[in-house]
């Protein structure tokens, strides 16, 4: 049963809405204060508020503080009365500067995505870039969904951009970086941050939802991307700070500084990471320095030290081969977060190339990916790694390993890493690899 009667002209906690007829008298009481504001909403688009002018008459009636108004207009008025205690401040709203990202007079190699609050942290970085000949462009995200979403906090907006620029601007971008940390959580419904910088597009795999940077530049659909694509996952400015720094200070070592490779026990399902890592092995150049730790029967605490020194040692590259979560190799910790603060390879950052599950989940607002700690770590750690998100088979990932070494090691002349992991996605076939491998660090960072 539904019962539908009407409301009393009374206030209730120092609001009321309610209609009235245009020209005709209505006597609104239960107010707590004579400071009351009416405001005609009956069109939302032309909002206007009452004076005390002839259109509405403020008095006490009967002790209770209250009003008595005349709305002008035709038909029936729709009315909102409230006092100033019900007026919340709005917190967070800046003025809109148009950025012009339409224009076809723009041109980039190399576009810096960033949450305003990192926009002088890049500054240093797109002048480096644009120094070595890379067209660079700096973007606010929030532009972004000024002008391709209508101010909604929206992936779609970044990618529509990103393809927008690919097909309008008078040199179309090569590389993209995204500056600012990605949510599984946009609207903090679990209470744990607003970390949403630059938005997590989250995407079905085949064993869970996940983030995908990947899918921003991928505009026909075919699992590879168009353009380089890498994230900085920074929440706070002393963390841009850090990683950009890092960034500036980094000097490509290429095969002179060698190579850990670290490989996981034969698996329940017979996979043998030593054998796949046997091959890895023989892309690197003769004379190549490698390190190499089989996981086999050691214990944990043993691995974990050689790791941890071989790391300090210095290497270009640290290959993992084996199963991992969001935060650690192997279930028993081979590598952890809580190791990042015990590297001391400042001067000798590393790539970190992770064939696991989970080591790039970045998108977390309540734990940091080990992918994310490692490039985050003040002495020493990553200079990038490139990881997944999800969790895939290893065989998938295979072919995708090979070809990045071919391509870091067997080439010649220039290489940045945006370019050296294009080559490699293509290598593969596995759609979930190609949706959930993702580079955190920047994608235009040389690697000789």
């Amino acid at each position: 049963m539904r019962l539908t009667y009407p409301h009393t002209y009374t206030a209730d906690d120092d609001a009321l809405r309610f209609t009235a007829p245009a020209g005709q008298s209505v006597t609104v009481g239960g107010f707590s204060t004579s400071n009351v504001r009416v405001v005609d909403i009956t069109d939302p688009n032309n909002v206007t508020e009452l004076t005390n002018t002839g259109e509405a008459q403020f008095d006490v009636d009967g002790g209770t503080s209250g009003f008595t108004v005349q709305p002008g207009g035709t038909g029936m008025r729709t009315l909102l009365a409230f006092t100033d205690s019900r007026v919340a401040a709005v917190e967070g709203v800046v003025s809109h500067q148009p950025a012009d990202l339409r224009g076809e007079a723009n041109e980039a190699d190399f576009v810096i995505v960033t949450h305003a609050a990192f926009r002088e942290s890049v500054a240093p970085l797109a002048d480096r870039r644009a120094g070595e000949g890379l067209a660079t462009k700096v973007v606010g995200v929030e532009d972004i969904f000024d002008e391709f979403s209508a101010g909604e906090h929206s992936p779609q907006a970044v990618k529509d951009f990103l393809s927008y620029a690919s097909q309008h601007w008078k040199r179309a971008p090569r590389y993209v970086l995204f500056v600012g940390d990605g949510s599984l959580d946009p609207r903090n419904y679990m209470g744990r941050g607003s970390f949403d910088l630059v938005p997590a597009k989250l995407v079905d795999t085949t064993n869970m939802e996940t983030a995908s940077d990947n899918w921003y530049a991928d505009f026909d659909g075919d699992g590879l991307a168009e353009m380089a694509v890498g994230r900085l996952p920074v929440r706070t400015v002393a963390e841009a700070n850090t990683v950009i720094t890092k960034i500036l200070d980094y000097a490509p070592g290429g095969s002179q500084a060698g190579a850990l490779l670290v490989a996981d026990r034969t698996g329940a399902d017979g996979y043998s990471f030593e054998s796949a890592t046997d091959g890895v092995q023989s892309l690197l150049p003769a004379g190549t320095s490698v390190q190499r730790i089989n996981r086999g029967a050691q214990s944990g605490d043993a691995v974990r030290a050689q790791i941890v020194n071989g790391i300090n040692a210095g290497p270009s590259v640290v290959n993992w081969m084996g199963h991992g979560s969001v935060n650690v190799w192997t279930g028993d910790g081979l590598l952890r977060n809580d190791d990042a603060p015990s590297l001391t390879n400042g001067q000798h950052l590393s790539l970190f190339v992770m064939m696991t599950c989970l080591n790039g989940y970045f998108q977390d607002p309540s734990l940091d990916g080990l992918a994310e700690t490692l490039l985050k770590a003040q002495n020493g750690g990553a200079i990038a790694a490139w990881s997944s998100t999800g969790m895939t088979e290893p065989e998938g990932q295979a072919a995708m390993n090979a070809e990045l070494y071919r391509a870091l090691f067997a080439g010649t002349g220039p290489l940045r890493l945006g370019d050296a992991m294009q080559r490699a996605r293509a290598a593969t076939t596995d759609a979930d690899v190609l949706r959930t491998w993702v580079l955190i660090g920047d994608p235009t960072t040389r690697w000789r």
